[in-house]
């Protein structure tokens, strides 16, 4: 009797490590496997339709939804289609939607979150209108000689462009993301936003780091802002408010708050400390928020497959 057991569950457990093997595409949740055949269809369409949504800002029309649901379901979930497909949302050049592709929607969709962040989603005719005031402020200066008002305001137009022109600059790889939030926080509408140089140090600390400076930080960057003295942080120095905004994206502390952000933005939580050391590795060296967006979204948490 014992030996029939036994036969019985040596052919079980024999089956059961075949099944395994054949499964190539085993998702895996906590070290325990899921059947990517047991996730409801509506589920995975719904995934699909958050990462438009979240990637560029639309949902997918009928066909994008049934194709890419379809490659998702025949590939049984597996992360290389998942990674595919968001790349594929991020950067792919191909008109595929008003005449317009996806990657020039997706950078378009980001620079509106940038600006969401940092300005309060001011739009671009705003930006515009500043450097057609300042345009005529310039001619007007020259006329009567004032040299000082040419220079004040040339500064104002190369800000104001600077984030104007980012999108463009940002998608052919000519700025970084570092590059990018300078802009943002250094232009006449941030100025605006946070009026005064107290507001403005305390909103450059939570709009980067999602934190209020110490009372050590904001004496320092208040000195540079306030009165272009010399202020140390991070490290480094700066004595004027350009060097300050370059000073504060380039730190480690900046690399930990976009990581932050695109968890917030994402999947609408803070990352564990372990989560943030294992993406800084990369993260801090690439500044590339495509690959930090990827390893989000292609996650279970993210498509809600339980």
């Amino acid at each position: 009797m014992k030996i029939r057991v036994l036969q019985t569950f040596v052919f079980f457990l024999i089956a059961l490590l075949s099944s395994c093997a054949k499964d190539k595409n085993i998702v895996f949740q906590d070290n325990v496997p899921i059947d990517p055949t047991g996730v409801p269809t509506i589920v995975v369409e719904n995934y699909v339709n958050r990462m438009f949504i979240d990637l560029l800002g639309r949902a997918p029309t009928d066909a994008e939804l049934s194709n890419y649901t379809n490659q998702l379901v025949d590939s049984e979930l597996s992360e290389e289609t998942r990674v595919s497909i968001i790349s594929k949302l991020q950067s792919d050049t191909i008109e595929k939607f008003s005449n317009e592709t996806y990657k020039q929607v997706y950078y378009f969709n980001f620079y509106n979150n940038v600006k969401a962040k940092c300005i309060e989603g001011a739009e671009d005719a705003v930006l515009r209108q500043i450097i057609g005031i300042r345009s005529g402020s310039i001619v007007r200066a020259r006329l009567v000689g004032d040299s000082l008002r040419v220079y004040q305001d040339s500064a104002i137009i190369k800000r104001t462009a600077n984030l104007l022109d980012a999108k463009d600059d940002y998608m052919n790889g000519e700025i970084d993301i570092r590059n990018y939030f300078e802009f943002a926080l250094n232009n006449p509408v941030y100025d605006q936003v946070n009026m005064n140089s107290f507001n403005f140090v305390n909103a450059s600390f939570d709009d980067l780091f999602g934190r209020f400076p110490t009372q050590y930080e904001f004496l320092q960057a208040y000195e540079v802002i306030e009165y272009n003295r010399a202020g140390f942080l991070f490290g480094g120095s700066a004595t004027n408010k350009n060097e300050y905004c370059s000073l504060l994206t380039n730190s480690n502390e900046f690399s930990e708050g976009v990581i932050r952000w695109q968890f917030n933005t994402l999947v609408a939580r803070e990352p564990n400390t372990a989560e943030i050391a294992e993406l800084m590795v990369q993260f801090h060296s690439t500044k590339d928020v495509q690959w930090l967006q990827q390893e989000i979204i292609k996650t279970n948490e993210y498509a809600n497959f339980k």
